[in-house]
């Protein structure tokens, strides 16, 4: 394994859930919309440890690797659960229209109506699409809902629906 280093702020990008072969590599569930991030050559951290990835073959959503510093199976089952994570500031370009979720998490969100409905508390990924929490209200992460995106201004603007609110509400 490599020498312990100082590992700069780290985000998640999968987990370690089993190990494949003999030779030390490893089924990785991918946390991440960006799976590039496992592209050979790449640098990800395993309890704050730098490895580079020297092979890569995807099944579904398990990227499956071979890291420099494993050469036994044994060495990959017991990080079984333990998260694979990269640098927070080594982010993909993203078009225009996209946002990181931890970008939006603690944003104020509003209704078009002017109506302040609180702090976006956490965007749940879904087969479909995203859905933005705040509070009690789950609101779809589609363009017909979610308006604005103002990062100067840290507001999202919201067109609610009736059934939206989690409450009952008056048709």
């Amino acid at each position: 394994m490599s020498t312990p280093s100082k590992a700069p702020n780290l985000i998640p990008i999968g987990k370690i859930v089993g190990a494949f072969g003999i030779d030390g590599r490893m089924k990785i569930e991918s946390l991440t919309d960006f799976p590039e991030r496992f592209d050979l050559g790449k640098k990800i951290y395993i309890k704050g440890d730098e490895h580079k990835i020297k092979w890569v073959a995807w099944h579904k959503t398990q990227a499956r690797v071979k890291l420099d510093g494993f050469t036994r199976p044994e060495d990959v089952e017991a990080l079984v659960g333990t998260l694979v994570q990269v640098p927070a500031d080594d982010r993909p370009d993203l078009d225009e229209d996209e946002f990181y979720t931890q970008d939006l998490i603690g944003m104020k969100v509003i209704s078009v109506d002017g109506e302040e409905l609180g702090e976006l508390d956490e965007v749940l990924s879904l087969p479909a699409h995203d859905v933005l929490i705040v509070g009690e209200v789950m609101i779809p992460a589609i363009e017909e809902f979610v308006q604005v995106v103002d990062f100067d201004e840290g507001i999202i603007t919201v067109k609610l629906i009736p059934g939206m609110r989690g409450d009952a509400e008056e048709a």
